[in-house]
């Protein structure tokens, strides 16, 4: 069984033959899962799905409540009339 592929490649080439094992054994190959896995995680990324962005936020998040945390021990010293030295 023959697969006629329309392939843009040089001027003058045109339409390309594939048998059907030779397709089914390039999309078994090493080179397209790793390539495959590579355009999954960039449509993760624009969709904000992948590893990096989610713990980009968890860390952002944290430090967030951290400084909320250190603003308001500093707001309570204050309006308390606590003196602050500086070091």
């Amino acid at each position: 069984m023959f697969i006629i592929l329309n392939k843009v490649g040089p001027p003058g080439k045109g339409f390309i033959n594939y048998r059907m094992s030779t397709v089914t054994d390039h999309e078994k190959s090493t080179g397209h899962i790793k390539s495959s896995q590579v355009m999954e995680s960039r449509r993760a990324a624009e969709r904000g799905e992948s590893v990096a962005h989610k713990t980009l936020i968890l860390m952002n998040e944290a430090h967030r409540k951290r400084l909320e945390n250190m603003f308001r021990n500093v707001h309570a010293l204050v309006k308390n009339h606590f003196r602050i030295l500086s070091g």
